[in-house]
């Protein structure tokens, strides 16, 4: 096999594939998670593109199959080529094509563009489907680990969650923090903290020279801030709450 022709086969197998693990990590979008696409050379993402890859194949075949199988009992519509794109690359007997005109190449590209949207639009509605299950679902904890719990989906129902921020900014003996509800939290590739943002959020105080029974004192030091980011670095700890709509108000 040519190595055109070899690099042509591995598009067909791995596009359906890749298409495929972008429309699982779309379906699992979370409310306010953003995870991060693990790294090109990791074993997830290649084990992940590849197993969809072979099922999206395996389904595509067997249609072909079924369809080779009707067609020999029942009359179907003739066409001037091949329906099995499998077939521009492997004769019937095993042999390796040689040579593949223009015309079959494009015929091949279009079925494999369809089939990898198919692929894509299954995987991101399967994924998009076990996630709602919340607690239930096993992309969730896949996908963002620790906070998968705090996924407004997992608690039931209409839910925001309250974040309580300490950064490591220091000013006039206080530790500087911001409470807020959270928008957004973007994960790092081992699902770490990169960002948070919050919107109707205050910023606080937290004394630093009291003593430790009266250290959890604070106090409010601005107005409602409409939004605020914070990048994952400036964070020296935080507090997550998730919150029914139907819980009473914070005090």
């Amino acid at each position: 096999m040519s190595l055109s022709l070899s690099v042509l086969a591995a598009i067909l197998f791995l596009a359906p594939g890749i298409a495929g693990f972008l429309g699982s990590m779309i379906g699992a979008r979370s409310q306010i998670l953003r995870a991060s696409f693990p790294p090109a050379n990791s074993l997830v993402a290649l084990v992940s593109v590849v197993l969809i890859a072979v099922a999206a194949h395996g389904v595509a075949s067997a249609l072909l199959v079924a369809q080779g199988g009707f067609c020999r009992s029942f009359p179907c519509l003739p066409v001037a080529f091949d329906p099995n794109a499998y077939k521009l690359f492997v004769g019937p007997a095993g042999e390796v094509h040689q040579a593949i005109v223009g015309a079959e190449v494009q015929y091949a590209l279009i079925a494999l563009t369809i089939l990898s949207v198919a692929t894509g639009l299954a995987m991101r509605s399967l994924v998009a489907w076990d996630v709602r299950r919340g607690q239930s679902s096993v992309m969730l904890p896949a996908m963002y680990g620790w906070l998968a719990s705090y996924d407004p989906r997992c608690g039931g129902g209409s839910s925001i969650v309250i974040a309580y921020v300490l950064t490591k900014m220091r000013g006039d003996e206080l530790a500087i923090g911001y409470r807020g509800m959270v928008e957004e939290i973007s994960l790092t590739a081992d699902k770490e903290i990169a960002t948070i943002t919050l919107v109707a959020a205050d910023r606080f105080g937290l004394p630093l020279k009291l003593p430790d029974q009266e250290r959890s004192r604070t106090t409010i030091l601005t107005e409602l801030l409409p939004r605020v980011y914070i990048p994952g670095r400036e964070i020296e700890n935080i507090v997550l709450n998730v919150v029914s709509m139907g819980d009473p108000a914070e005090g």
